[in-house]
């Protein structure tokens, strides 16, 4: 449980890498890329490959595209965020 009065869990106290783990840190903006790419093709389960920079980056659609219905496919310029070390994203915005 959280002490109200300081940063401690269950007793341990937490440094700033910590909380990020607790907080879900893998979110927008911690440790990862944004950038934009064409969509060049589709995997089963709503997986597409994206060319960001002469790379391709297996992605997903963000759930706010999802939540709107937002179609994406091959041959749309997207903007992706991903990480740079295991080459995975999430499309978050179909340029029109």
């Amino acid at each position: 449980m959280w002490n109200n009065n300081s940063d401690e869990f269950w007793g341990q106290a937490l440094d700033a890498d910590a909380l990020d783990n607790v907080y879900g840190g893998a979110g927008s903006g911690s440790g990862t890329i944004e950038s934009d790419g064409a969509v060049t093709g589709w995997q089963a389960n709503g997986v597409y490959q994206v060319d960001v920079n002469g790379k391709t980056i297996i992605a997903v659609l963000s759930g706010k595209m999802r939540m709107n219905f937002i179609k994406v496919q091959p041959g749309d310029r997207v903007r992706v965020e991903y990480s740079p070390d295991n080459m995975r994203g999430r499309i978050t915005y179909r340029y029109k």
